[in-house]
């Protein structure tokens, strides 16, 4: 069981849709104080201090039209046996973990009027674009999980409780 805690940067761009990115530490030295949570391996900032300052940094691009800083607690599943510990849950989050780079995606319910993650009635769109809405039912995101692996080509993918507080 991997348990993730600390700050991030919610910030919220308008493209096509409004979505709400998570950003955290630095981890790929992109020298600019932050990185998209999902592709810097799930890390936060650990203390309100540095957040404040990639939040900072953040405000200053011209694409967010807002910056928040957020309470961020990730608990996953690390393998097959830890899964069940999730039974009965509410706020989980299928977690999709690419090949090619090793970026963890985020998932939640699919909502209208919202892309797609991957094409099945039921589906899931990424917390980003959906509002950080989570899976209410176990079943729900075993079956997200589930799919992104089957049509992911064996794509790996777990199940975790997801929970954010705005500071």
């Amino acid at each position: 069981m991997r348990t993730i805690g600390g700050y991030v940067c919610v910030a919220t761009i308008q493209d096509t849709l409004e979505r709400r990115i998570l950003f955290g530490q630095d981890v790929h030295n992109n020298q600019n104080g932050y990185e998209n949570i999902e592709t810097n391996g799930l890390k936060p900032y650990q203390s309100i201090a540095c957040a404040r300052r990639g939040k900072c940094a953040l405000a200053e691009r011209p694409d967010f039209k807002s910056v928040r800083i957020a309470r961020l607690a990730l608990r996953y599943a690390e393998n097959k046996g830890e899964l069940q510990q999730f039974r009965g849950r509410r706020s989980l989050v299928a977690i999709a973990t690419a090949r090619a780079d090793g970026a963890r995606y985020l998932c939640g319910p699919w909502r209208e009027g919202l892309p797609q993650v991957i094409p099945f009635p039921g589906a899931c769109s990424r917390l980003s674009d959906n509002g950080f809405a989570t899976f209410r039912q176990y079943a729900d995101a075993e079956q997200v999980a589930r799919e992104i692996r089957r049509q992911g080509g064996g794509m790996p993918s777990t199940i975790g409780t997801f929970s954010l507080k705005y500071v």
